[in-house]
């Protein structure tokens, strides 16, 4: 059997490949959950591989496919991973650690480096959806200027020294990009798209994800404020609207989750200390009916927010990211080695 179902959290009937007997599945190919609501994943775990094809069809929130034990699996061995969900599926190893966030009418395709523990290693390579579906834009600042990267971002600077670069490799990267806040006790530097570019909802998921580098933490001498996201406000002070992590040392030396909408906001606190001197990728995923905000950090989910999420007419917001001084002269900076966003319709 191909695949199984470990836990379910909901009360609606589950159908395999047509059979609700799972006796039937040897011939298992497709795992059918449609129109259920969970507030809770469902997990599948896979046992072996009998089918090298999965396609994932339904509208349930934060799947699970748990890749299994690979103890049992040959080195080499293929998994095509098929998501016709209209909600990200998360893809883990045996222990339960996610391997990717497999987006909506995404594929992905896994083989076995090696299974010299019960998680063993896992190579894959994610297809992204067709245009029909979604919309994919990423930055790399490989090329364009140093105030506009690849794609026309808008940067406003203020303070002496205040501004950004292009690094052309850094720590084993090409084409690092660097805002700094310059010498000035109040600099600060926003990078970002248009104020009025993204209106979450509309049955549009919105899955973002970027790459940054915090070289010196925010201390009480010298006190920045870092924010990455979505956002409107590119001077002093909160967005009004938005979605977006948050590093205030003033408040806490962990990061911040939060959301704005009209200048109404909701803050979660994770446990995650800030780290200098290492990537951190954070990310986050914003469902369809603009509901539910999930955040991940180095591709751990940290924590959710369901209110203040930005949706009604004329809250929009865009990509950014901002660093501004609070206190102190020496120049504090981020580093920005990718922006991917991805938007997924159901059409």
């Amino acid at each position: 059997m191909l695949g199984m179902v470990t836990r379910l959290n909901f009360n609606n009937h589950l159908t395999f490949g047509g059979y609700s007997n799972m006796s039937y599945n040897t011939n298992l190919q497709k795992l059918i959950s449609n129109n259920i609501l969970v507030t809770s994943p469902s997990t599948y775990i896979i046992n072996n591989f009998s089918r090298e094809n999965l396609v994932l069809s339904g509208t349930s929130i934060d799947q699970i496919v748990n890749l299994g034990n690979t103890l049992s699996y040959t080195i080499g061995q293929k998994l095509k991973l098929i998501s016709n969900n209209t909600e990200v599926v998360n893809v883990v190893n045996n222990s339960g650690n996610t391997i990717v966030r497999l987006e909506p009418y995404n594929s992905i395709e896994l083989i076995l480096l090696d299974n010299l523990t019960a998680n063993g290693t896992w190579l894959y390579n994610v297809t992204f959806a067709p245009p029909s579906r979604g919309y994919n834009f990423r930055e790399e600042f490989n090329t364009g200027t140093a105030t506009s990267g690849m794609t026309n971002w808008t940067n406003t600077a203020s303070g002496a020294g205040a501004g950004s670069l292009t690094v052309s490799t850094l720590f084993g990267r090409k084409s690092i990009y660097q805002l700094s806040t310059g010498t000035t006790n109040a600099g600060r530097i926003a990078f970002g798209k248009s104020s009025n570019g993204t209106l979450f909802g509309n049955q549009i998921m919105f899955c973002y994800e970027t790459d940054i580098y915090i070289p010196t933490l925010s201390t009480v001498g010298e006190r920045y404020l870092l924010t990455v996201g979505y956002g409107d406000n590119i001077v002093v002070g909160d967005h009004l609207d938005g979605i977006y992590f948050e590093y205030d040392e003033s408040l806490n030396p962990t990061w911040r989750l939060k959301t704005a909408n009209n200048g109404t906001r909701s803050t979660t606190v994770t446990a995650v200390a800030v780290a200098i001197n290492t990537w951190i990728k954070l990310r986050l995923e914003v469902n369809r009916n603009g509901s539910e905000v999930l955040f991940f950090i180095n591709n751990q989910f940290v924590g959710n927010i369901t209110t203040n999420i930005p949706t009604a007419s004329g809250r929009t917001t865009d990509l950014i990211y901002k660093i501004n001084k609070t206190a102190g002269n020496l120049p504090r900076t981020v580093l920005v080695d990718y922006c991917n966003e991805n938007t997924y319709v159901n059409r």
